[in-house]
């Protein structure tokens, strides 16, 4: 009986052996075929000629493969590594310096603010109807320049009676004042993609020095694209109806969209 026993428990433990090695065999020939796929398609981006591995015994084989890759001693997991860890270069931020050049501020261009109430809610606009030019100096971006003018009447928002009371004399007083200007006065550079903007915004016939962040988002050809950032106190111009209850500053916030000339 013992000696029965004791074969019974010689056969399960051969028995778990034999699956364990099967399974390990199995198991590594899969990720040996894994790795072949991924090592054939950077060899192939690589420009290897077909065939070239670096699986053969003793390195590389194949005609013409590179020969830096017999001395590695994993060549599919470097290769394996390098394909998922490479950063693609166009997810690159694009560099102030390299938009040089004068543009036109284009009407796909969004000029949206928010006057915040005390609360919750408060009003958001937006101006439909603008212009400008943006020069930017590659060389030295502190001698870049800006100029927009927005016109008033074009402002939109939620609700018609909201837009018609912003056009009134209470706010922009778009029949007497048509337009809105700024221009640049300083230009500091902040990063290679960032900058701050000191300029003279003038409404309602009154100008003051107002100052806005900007910041690179895309250039593609002729076109370049920016968002732009900044605070202005209404009461400055005016425009203080309704403060405290509508908070005294106004958040713009802006995507610039412009053509090279």
């Amino acid at each position: 009986m013992r000696e029965r026993a004791e074969d019974g428990i010689a056969d399960r433990t051969a028995g778990r052996a034999i699956i364990r090695a099967t399974v390990g065999a199995v198991i590594g020939a899969a990720l040996r075929a894994a790795f072949r796929a991924v090592e054939t398609v950077v060899w192939a981006a690589a420009g290897a000629p077909a065939g070239a591995t670096a699986w053969a015994p003793g390195g590389v084989s194949g005609v013409g493969a590179p020969k830096a890759a017999a001395s590695a001693g994993a060549p599919a997991l470097v290769a394996l590594a390098a394909l998922f860890c490479a950063t693609p270069v166009h997810s690159r931020t694009p560099a102030l310096s390299e938009a040089a050049g004068t543009y036109d501020i284009a009407g796909s261009s969004q000029i949206r603010f928010t006057v915040d109430q005390i609360g919750g809610g408060g009003i958001k606009g937006r101006f439909t109807k603008f212009s400008g030019v943006l020069r930017i100096d590659g060389r030295r971006i502190g001698a870049s320049t800006v100029s927009l003018t927005i016109y008033p009447q074009s402002v939109a928002a939620a609700e018609d009676r909201i837009a018609n009371f912003l056009r009134s004399s209470a706010v922009f007083d778009a029949a007497a004042y048509p337009t809105v200007t700024f221009r640049s006065i300083a230009v500091r550079q902040t990063g290679e993609d960032a900058a701050i903007v000191d300029g003279m915004l003038t409404a309602r016939g009154i100008t003051h020095r107002e100052q806005f962040a900007v910041r690179l988002q895309q250039l593609a050809g002729r076109s370049i694209a920016f968002a732009v950032t900044g605070d202005v106190y209404r009461s400055r111009y005016r425009m203080d109806v309704g403060v405290p209850i509508y908070l005294n500053v106004v958040k713009f916030d802006m995507d610039i969209r412009a053509v090279r000339r």
